[in-house]
């Protein structure tokens, strides 16, 4: 028997690029900041007093948000910063798991002056955090360099959250 070979014509599947990794590190997600006990005293003290402005004004739904917000916050600080594995490939960034294709962040800054340093990505979405990422053993120009070939770098700016989120000690 003879095996016959039929041509066919231009391939209607498009090739998906193989993904390989081009960087990757770990680091802690944050880095924990110490809070002494007259910062707990502190935070005690605010947030009973606005607690207690709240009944006053008999508005019982406010105080039970400030309550809310006072022991979430007390068992957010009491959380310890878990590992993660970040890689830079040429179809995004991933943070675990979890893609953030290049398609969807609208920018990346570095900040490189201050310890520790840090890669603050910004995503398209209005509503979506920015991913703040430490940059623990790896270099900071070797992740520029990557990039800014696919996404555009925007000056180190915090956001109010940012500042409110350092001053507070929160993280």
């Amino acid at each position: 028997m003879e095996e016959t070979s039929q041509e066919t014509g231009p391939s209607l599947v498009q090739e998906i690029p193989k993904e390989s990794t081009l960087l990757e590190w770990e680091s802690l997600e944050y880095i924990k900041s110490e809070t002494t006990k007259y910062w707990m005293i502190g935070v005690i003290v605010v947030f009973t007093a606005i607690v207690g402005f709240f009944v006053y004004k008999k508005d019982y739904f406010g105080a039970g948000f400030a309550a809310v917000i006072a022991v979430c916050l007390y068992f957010y600080k009491r959380q310890s910063p878990t590992m993660k594995r970040y890689r830079i490939t040429q179809l995004g960034v991933y943070v675990d798991d979890k893609i953030y294709p290049y398609n969807i962040i609208h920018s990346f800054s570095l900040n490189t002056v201050s310890a520790p340093q840090k890669l603050k990505i910004r995503l398209n979405k209005r509503f979506s955090p920015h991913l703040n990422v430490l940059l623990e053993g790896v270099d900071a120009l070797t992740i520029k360099t990557l990039l800014e070939k696919n996404v555009p770098e925007t000056p180190n700016d915090d956001s109010i959250v940012d500042s409110i989120i350092k001053f507070l000690k929160i993280q």
